[in-house]
């Protein structure tokens, strides 16, 4: 058999080559994928570096092992572990200002401060596990100043007997506090030993996992050696990724102590505009932050929580009023009233929710920053309205105003636009981009004028538009001009139709006026037809004929007169006289 040689320089080729039939379909298929492995999965340095495969978020680090094939063992039947949901209860056993009103709360205060009703919510919300921040202090053996810690562990017992009766574990979150540095590593060692007590006491792990207050190896290996079997955690920062195995290697898993407000560029704002456009940012942002869960699990082989960080405050206004805090203005807490009843705010908080959920659950789950804060009234239901900074930290607040997605359907992609009353899940929430449209806000652009109507038919013309008329290179031929009414009927009375200045013309169709020879004066006309008048009318107009004749005649004979009168006057004014004479005589006058 001969085979044909060719070159492939694209995908194209690929499909190019299988249409013409120098590939089979099977052939074409394998070949593809081996270009987009060599392509899209050749990111040098991925096993060091962290972000190295990010792309917004977008890309996927696959782990060695998901190479294996299926005959290496059977443990690629079995289901992975479900992501840890969690909640952290601040304010409670640390001091956490923000969360109760300023003030630090007593025994008797924290005691009261959450109820079976909370463990009910949480549950019924979904999530599966409580975080407990716990100050190292409460597990000294000495009581030389802290003489209650007893009571504070009576109260840290009686929450995890509310945790573990609405069928969720616990996470200690240890915290050192005021605690001198030289009595941490045994403080540390007597809360390993407690935890590992209790679960073996209740035969059930109630308390998943214990965090160190450090990433001290000391830490480690004391809380190890005490407890060999509970889990231990050790937290860590961004950065601090690429050698956690190498070094502690006997840490469990670990505690990621993530922010979206540790510095200047993440809260500084000054103008509504900036406001927006720093919240489109960590929209934007929140996506990346897969890249370093991922690598953690994959090349570290370590769980990794994001056990602090997880919020929907994009500042530290809820910090600001904190007197022990280092709180500085850059102006980003002036307008916070202009959030409260924003849609566009509430559709971008949303999608920041969104966003972070999908991306810290491709690690092994989140807890979020509070579930409530103090002061809330339990015998109503939460409002829907967040009116404070803190409250976009606390989980049940959140929910209340319809911010956060359900936790019971997370593989159904988002919808894009949000809407105000958005439930979507956050399958594909990072797929997309958000929102860009930052700039306006909630205000729209003015409707757009209804076009002009249609200019008039100027023929072989143009309307101008300036003129507000037709123009020509040649004008049209002009219109003639209607001929002005004549008035042609010939009665002596019209009424309405000729003007009053017309001249009776009735008399001008006679033709003659005589007298006949019985001295009766008659009138003759010409064309003139009497015979459809009516009698009356008829004697009326050879009246008028008669009278005008006759006095026409008359006036004629006077005048005659009166010039001879005046004639025979002017001659003999002359001094001339007129003597009759015969007609042989050659004169007729002598002086």
């Amino acid at each position: 058999n001969s085979s044909s040689m060719f070159h492939v320089k694209d995908a194209n080729d690929i499909t190019k080559h299988y249409e013409d039939g120098k590939l089979s379909a099977g052939n074409a298929v394998a070949l593809l994928d081996f270009m987009i492995e060599n392509v899209y999965q050749s990111t040098p340095n991925v096993d060091v570096e962290p972000y190295a495969c990010d792309v917004s978020g977008l890309v996927t680090l696959q782990c060695e092992d998901d190479d294996d094939d299926d005959d290496s063992d059977d443990s690629s039947d079995e289901a992975p572990d479900a992501p840890i949901r969690a909640v952290t209860l601040a304010g409670v056993f640390t001091p956490a200002l923000w969360a109760t009103n300023g003030v630090e709360l007593t025994f008797d205060e924290a005691s009261s401060f959450y109820t079976k009703d909370d463990f009910r919510q949480m549950k019924e919300l979904g999530l599966t596990t409580v975080q407990l921040p716990i100050p190292v202090k409460i597990f000294a053996s000495q009581d030389n100043e802290e003489e209650d810690a007893s009571e504070w562990k009576d109260l840290l017992v009686d929450l995890l007997e509310l945790i573990s009766a609405h069928d969720m574990d616990a996470i200690l979150l240890l915290d050192q506090g005021t605690s001198p540095s030289e009595d941490v590593p045994k403080a540390v060692e007597e809360a390993a030993i407690f935890a590992q007590d209790y679960n073996e006491d209740d035969d059930d792990v109630i308390i998943r996992a214990l965090v160190l207050p450090a990433t001290d190896n000391a830490l480690l290996e004391a809380a190890k050696s005490a407890a060999p079997d509970l889990k231990v955690w050790i937290p860590t920062q961004g950065g601090d990724f690429k050698n956690l195995n190498t070094y502690f290697s006997k840490a469990d898993g670990v505690s990621f102590e993530m922010s979206h407000t540790a510095t200047v560029g993440d809260i500084a704002s000054s103008s509504s505009a900036e406001d927006r456009s720093k919240l489109f940012y960590h929209e934007t942002m929140s996506c990346i932050a897969r890249a370093p869960l991922e690598y953690t699990q994959c090349y570290q082989k370590m769980p990794i929580v994001v056990t602090s960080g997880f919020d929907l405050a994009i500042d530290d206004c809820h910090l600001k009023d904190e007197e022990s805090t280092n709180f500085q203005d850059y102006g980003q807490c002036d307008r916070f009233e202009e959030t409260i009843h924003s849609p566009w705010w509430k559709n971008h908080r949303y999608s920041f929710a969104a966003r972070q959920l999908y991306a810290y659950e491709r690690g092994a789950g989140w807890s979020f920053a509070t579930w409530k804060l103090w002061g809330d009234d339990d015998d109503s239901d939460s409002s829907d309205v967040l009116d404070q900074p803190e409250q976009l930290l606390a989980l049940k607040n959140v929910v209340a105003a319809g911010i956060m997605p359900s936790l019971y359907d997370m593989d159904t992609p988002i919808e894009y636009p949000l809407l105000t009353n958005a439930s979507s899940p956050v399958g594909l929430a990072c797929l997309n981009p958000p929102e860009n449209d930052f700039a306006m806000g909630d205000r729209t652009y003015a409707p757009t004028p209804a076009p002009p109507p249609p200019p008039p038919d100027c023929g072989n013309g143009w309307w101008n538009f300036t003129t507000s008329k037709c123009d020509y290179w040649i004008p049209p031929t002009p219109a003639p001009t209607p001929p002005c009414p004549v008035c042609t009927t010939t009665e002596a009375v019209i009424p309405v139709d000729c003007p009053p200045s017309v001249p009776l013309t009735a008399f001008a169709n006679y033709a003659a006026v005589g007298t006949s020879e019985t001295g009766s004066t008659t009138a003759t006309t010409a064309n003139h037809d009497t015979s459809s008048r009516p009698a009356g009318d008829n004697n009326v107009y050879h009246v008028a004929i008669v009278a005008f004749i006759t006095g026409s005649v008359f006036s004629l004979i006077l005048c005659l007169l009166v010039n001879r009168v005046i004639m025979g006057k002017n001659q003999k004014r002359n001094g001339y006289e007129e003597v009759p004479t015969t007609a042989t005589d050659h004169g007729n006058y002598q002086a």
